[in-house]
């Protein structure tokens, strides 16, 4: 945190310095820093700003160029995965309609059955309630 706050001060300091010459170059045409020590440093200045300005560039290239690889890498694998679900499941639904098609798998039977079923299974019981009595009335009859 000190150093934070030593580097803050140096930096004001300096900012301060800068525009306090450069008010005074403007009003009284003479500068606080020698011409040529003035030349010197703004060729250093230019070129460590160069320097720093390409190390940023190459490292914000690099991180953005894995970053977009990571996020392409991602999106991939996510619609993949998606596909492969999705086609998993389709071929499971296909599978068990071939079955019930081909009659190798029986319907379940212990479910609820709709009330038409239900209808058509008792009208079926009765008919053959009645087909029987019916015949046992007409052997009584022939019998007797």
């Amino acid at each position: 945190m000190i150093f934070y706050t030593f580097l803050f001060f140096f930096s004001l300091v300096g900012i301060v310095i800068i525009l306090a010459n450069k008010l005074l170059e403007i009003e009284k045409g003479k500068s606080i820093i020698p011409l040529k020590l003035k030349n010197v440093a703004e060729i250093k200045i230019a070129k460590s700003a160069l320097l720093v300005s390409k190390k940023i560039n190459s490292f914000t290239a690099n991180k953005l160029r894995k970053i977009i690889i990571k996020t392409i890498l991602f999106f991939y694998r996510t619609i993949a995965r998606f596909i492969n679900k999705t086609l998993e499941k389709i071929r499971n639904e296909d599978i068990k309609l071939i079955r019930i098609v081909k009659g190798e798998k029986l319907l379940n039977r212990n479910g609820e059955a709709s009330s038409f079923l239900r209808d058509v299974s008792e009208f079926k019981k009765e008919n053959l309630r009645n087909r029987s009595e019916d015949d046992l009335t007409d052997e009584k009859k022939d019998l007797l």
